[in-house]
């Protein structure tokens, strides 16, 4: 994200709070409805929008922030006998905006909470983490496009989404560190400056590798190679599934077509080669997918060390 959404991500909630806080109703009933409306923005925020610069501990933080704004100006009501219904134009229009703002964040909230479920009707694979010991943080994953831009590729009538129809349920992961992470704010060129970059990308799982390219050159942050868009990436044949694992440095992979591996065996480095706007790993299981055309097949959901991956998880990574 660039830095001025990032910004804007956090000025947002701040400017709700200290709008209970500094001006707040003079009707109990307004002060209701303004506080559960900003709650349910809040908490479609929480899920919705990507917790990395600000830091995935913020929506904690701003939650906090509103409680304590809304039960200080409750108690302020009760204290001087406020009447319940709001009096006048103003009052009102402050009651109907607030009533709006919930219902928009109530509805977006449940959407969110449905991407938290693996899709129904569709074949999960179960992998092993594919990075080394470490806090990650899933950027793209669910089962919904509100929180996964992958699934866009799932719809059968654009017949050029059809040669990435095998991503449609893929993962995206960066790295959790409290010091680098903040460089996301200020988004630098240079992906070497981002926390996940050049980290070890393990086998998920026992299988062949079926193709690889290696020599993509990694792009300045936020371009991207739209002509070759899984950049440098390994293509596994695991039992009656395939995993592909994409955006690797240059020069980095350490297998070719034929070799086996087994969980844990080293891939490559994490990079920022293909269509990949920061560094990052993109992991996404299907079955088929051949050499000449490695993602053409049908996508299947993923479970990573027994968990589904959603927007804003943390997965913790232990050494294998």
């Amino acid at each position: 994200m660039s830095p001025l959404l990032n910004s804007a991500q956090l000025l947002l909630p701040l400017l709700l709070i200290a709008w209970i806080l500094l001006l707040p109703p003079k009707a109990q009933l307004t002060l209701w409805v303004q506080g559960l409306g900003t709650a349910a923005l809040l908490l479609a925020m929480a899920w919705i929008a990507l917790w990395a610069a600000p830091p995935w501990w913020t929506p904690w933080v701003l939650g906090a922030g509103l409680v304590m704004a809304w039960t200080r100006a409750l108690r302020r009501l009760w204290r001087d006998k406020a009447p319940w219904l709001p009096s006048g134009g103003l009052a009102w229009l402050r009651f109907s905006l607030f009533l709006l703002l919930g219902t928009f964040g109530a509805f977006y909230a449940g959407q969110a909470w449905e991407a938290g479920r693996a899709p129904m009707g569709v074949p999960v694979a179960d992998i092993a983490p594919p990075l080394g010991a470490g806090q990650y943080l899933v950027v793209h994953g669910g089962s919904q496009p509100l929180l996964n831009g992958h699934l866009k590729t799932l719809d059968p009538e654009i017949e050029r989404f059809a040669p990435w129809r095998g991503q449609s349920y893929a993962v995206d992961l960066i790295a959790l560190d409290p010091v680098r992470s903040m460089l996301l704010w200020s988004q630098p060129e240079d992906p070497s400056a981002y926390a996940i970059y050049g980290t070890p990308v393990l086998a998920p799982c026992a299988g062949t590798v079926i193709a690889t390219a290696n020599d993509r050159p990694d792009m300045p942050v936020p371009r991207m190679d739209r002509e070759h868009m899984l950049g440098n990436f390994v293509l596994l044949r695991c039992r009656d599934f395939s995993v592909v694992l994409a955006h690797l440095q240059p020069g980095s992979l350490s297998v070719s077509p034929g070799v086996a591996v087994i969980p844990g065996d080293r891939l490559g480095l994490v990079g920022n080669s293909g269509n990949s706007s920061r560094p990052h790993l993109h992991v996404h299981a299907q079955q088929g997918g051949t050499a000449a055309d490695p993602v053409r097949a049908e996508p299947m959901a993923l479970r990573i060390g027994g968990h589904y991956p959603v927007r804003n998880h943390r997965m913790i990574f232990k050494a294998r």
